[in-house]
């Protein structure tokens, strides 16, 4: 059973450690965005073109030097600040339900250690096309790129490029707002490790706490935040309950930058009673701002709330294909969200859902878009 109250308070949790999240990720694009001043600087200061071997050599060192004290630098800063974001998160979640049990109820956090050893060891299965992946492996694989900058140079070098050819692609070119070159990459791959990591941590750190009370908590209730950018696999995952008995124990992160959190089950009679909420934004397609925002049950599944949005909507969520099925197929949010994804939350192609679902399948043949998609 869910409290309403510590819903809330977890939820509005999980939009803060977001905002944590993009708080380092602008750190990062500030050491990233001086070293390529620096690559730029060094590079340059060679003249049109590097003119010896010698002087190649002489470059290559300094920016290896450079460039792997940086990533050393980024990795160790994220090391330390996801250990502390661990500890902070499962003493306030253990506050959090603290505040909701009743009479002389004692909720119990975790030892820090013990926080870090399931951050580190417990992998994190990021779907069909990732697998799964090691914390500490997936902010290691980051400093991948500082050999990259390397061979970048010294490839230049052997095809006769110019220092500016060289420099464009370590850093970009302006036509193309700098997103081309080699940092732009660690700057795209920072930020998903960033919002992976975080919610891995955050995961595991709350799954540590509910496990630490299994007197009062006998699983939990994944969530995901509602919204148009929200993947498949959340959308099947939401609202569902995992019991600690259970043999199959999804936990986010289920992708990279996925937002889905965990809220725990707890057993009715340690309850105080009372009706949260969570937040709904739907937004158009193409347009960022405009939204409709709005209040729903914290205990909605998303599919049940998109049931009752525009036609238009449904379709920018689903696709067409998919839109049409879930309007008019027959189906219940239920049984869509379950014929969306097989039995570990991986999505399904609309062949594979026809296959398993009579009604799809009956839907796409009386409606003659069978072809192209069932074999």
């Amino acid at each position: 059973m869910q409290s309403p109250e510590l819903f809330a308070a977890l939820t509005n949790r999980s939009i803060l450690d977001q905002r944590f999240a993009t708080s380092l990720n602008d750190e990062t694009l500030a050491i990233l965005n001086d070293l390529a001043k620096y690559l730029r600087t060094r590079i340059n200061s060679e003249g049109t073109r590097i003119a010896t071997q010698k002087r190649l050599e002489k470059l290559l060192a300094d920016v290896e030097k450079r460039t792997e004290q940086v990533y050393s630098d980024i990795q160790e800063l994220y090391f330390d600040q996801f250990r502390e974001l661990s500890i902070d998160e499962a003493d306030f979640v253990a506050a959090s339900m603290q505040s909701v049990v009743v009479g002389d109820v004692v909720v119990e956090s975790v030892s820090n250690q013990r926080l870090w050893n399931a951050i580190t060891k417990n992998p994190l299965n990021l779907g069909n096309d990732n697998g799964y992946v090691n914390f500490k492996k997936m902010i290691e694989d980051l400093g991948d790129n500082a050999a990259k900058v390397a061979s970048m140079i010294s490839g230049g070098y052997a095809e006769g490029l110019t220092n500016q050819e060289i420099v464009q692609g370590l850093i970009g070119t302006r036509a193309n707002g700098y997103s081309d070159g080699i940092i732009d990459k660690s700057r795209r791959d920072a930020n998903a490790i960033v919002r992976t990591a975080l919610n891995h941590v955050t995961t595991e750190a709350r799954n540590e706490v509910y496990k630490q009370n299994s007197d009062i908590v006998y699983g939990y209730r994944i969530v995901a935040t509602i919204d148009t950018r929200t993947s498949a696999t959340c959308r099947g995952y939401d609202q569902k309950v995992v019991r600690y008995t259970d043999k199959f124990q999804p936990r986010p992160a289920f992708h990279y930058a996925c937002r889905s959190s965990i809220i725990p089950e707890m057993y009715e009679k340690y309850l105080k009673d009372t009706g949260a909420t969570r937040a709904v934004n739907f937004k158009k397609q193409g347009d960022i701002k405009a939204g409709k925002v709005g209040q729903v049950s914290a205990q909605q599944q998303y599919y049940e709330i998109l049931k009752r949005q525009p036609a238009a909507q449904q379709d920018l969520v689903l696709g067409k294909a998919r839109g049409l099925i879930f309007r008019n197929s027959g189906l219940s949010a239920d049984e869509f969200r379950k014929a969306m994804t097989d039995t570990i939350g991986n999505p399904l192609t609309l062949k594979e859902m026809a296959r398993e679902n009579k009604k799809i399948l009956d839907y796409m043949q009386s409606n003659k878009f069978l072809d192209g998609y069932v074999g």
